[in-house]
């Protein structure tokens, strides 16, 4: 089930986009059979780099989550590069805004809904989970908050 479009990069780079992608997918597996309903599942890179407390980091996540939508899939945690003047806040959410292109990776959080929703649009690999993430937010494809 891996398409023939996925030719990013050199032979070497594509197949450490495949390989990511596939452990990726393995990992949405696990979430989705150990989670329980209702949970929120934070999926992070082995070089992401915490640039607060832990503590206040903590009370920064509970906060944004506890004001998330119901129809939300992900929150991602890091600098995203995305277009900031395109950031919708809501009234009753200060934590969070609508995420468009978050070109982020590294630190996210998944809904029930959302890991599922990952996983299904991982069935077929077509290009990098780097690329995929955020296409799949601005195609809609997922709810994708910052």
């Amino acid at each position: 089930d891996v398409s023939a479009t996925f030719s990013k990069g050199t032979i070497l780079q594509r197949v450490k986009y495949l390989a990511h992608a596939l452990d990726y997918r393995d990992t949405l597996d696990t979430a989705i059979t150990h989670t329980p309903t209702g949970n929120w599942v934070a999926i992070f890179e082995d070089d992401i780099i915490l640039t607060t407390a832990p503590s206040q980091a903590s009370a920064r996540i509970r906060s944004a989550l506890a004001t998330m939508p119901a129809d939300a899939d992900t929150l991602h945690l890091e600098y995203c590069f995305d277009a900031c003047h395109n950031a919708m806040f809501r009234n009753d959410n200060p934590w969070t805004s609508t995420a468009n292109s978050p070109y982020c990776c590294a630190a996210i959080l998944f809904s029930g809904q959302g890991l599922k929703k990952m996983r299904e649009l991982l069935t077929t690999i077509r290009t990098s989970v780097d690329d995929h993430i955020p296409e799949s937010c601005e195609r809609h494809e997922l709810n994708c908050y910052k």
